[in-house]
């Protein structure tokens, strides 16, 4: 499957976004318990939801098989939806996995290779940009300054929420907003917003480095967090 138009201007190869595309439509399902999801849309268009964990280990989800795991949420995701037992991270990183993500490419073409010293160029086209054409309102809520707007993730979102402290920021690069925070002004732009045909990005950072869980699982995996 092809994109049917092109925009010589951009340098993006759309056959890796279909695929993608349909993933994401999947992950609508997690916010399930929203108060907004009651509420169906009548014009039949479909909002698409992308879910970004930052540093999530597949062995440590219950869909995965990890018999330990509290997940109840991504569990019930994977039952209704397609869980993939072989999906590889393009790179490592933060920043140009998440480049990668959102353009459907290789690091070595959006040419962003690590955290902080690079920037995704305007030049290429990305998920967001394309929906955005298509009338989807934009919208982006970010839990760390890996990825701010100042390295390029934000073109093609009307909103994008990478509100930090900013003394914080500039004293620790993994500077981070917790989930629950980031959650609380998404569900405020929902309620405006969940009649209309959108396309949102939630970036969570909590598992990442270093881990520090609420109760009760600090309480129960305070040997091993890891």
């Amino acid at each position: 499957m092809f994109w049917s138009k092109t925009e010589p201007k951009k340098k993006l190869k759309r056959f890796g976004l279909i695929p993608l595309l349909v993933i994401l439509i999947s992950v609508c399902v997690f916010f399930n318990f929203l108060k907004a999801a009651n509420k169906v849309r009548k014009d039949g268009n479909l909002n698409v939801l992308l879910v970004t964990l930052d540093t999530t280990r597949a062995d440590r989800i219950g869909c995965y098989g990890y018999e330990k795991a509290k997940t109840p949420n991504l569990d019930l995701l994977a039952s209704k939806g397609v869980r993939f037992a072989n999906a590889y991270c393009q790179v490592p990183l933060t920043l140009p996995s998440h480049c990668s993500i959102l353009t459907g490419t290789y690091p070595i073409y959006h040419r962003v290779h690590n955290n902080g010293f690079y920037f995704l160029n305007s030049d290429y086209l990305t998920l967001a940009e394309i929906l955005k054409d298509k009338g989807f309102k934009t919208a982006a809520f970010v839990s760390s300054f890996t990825v701010d707007s100042r390295f390029g993730l934000n073109q093609g979102f009307d909103v994008y929420d990478d509100k930090f402290h900013a003394e914080l920021a500039l004293k620790n690069f993994r500077s981070e907003r917790k989930a629950e925070k980031v959650f609380a002004v998404f569900s405020d732009w929902l309620d405006g917003n969940y009649d209309q045909k959108f396309f949102c990005w939630l970036h969570f950072f909590d598992p990442h480095s270093p881990y520090d869980p609420p109760s009760p699982f600090k309480d129960q995996f305070s040997d091993s967090p890891y």
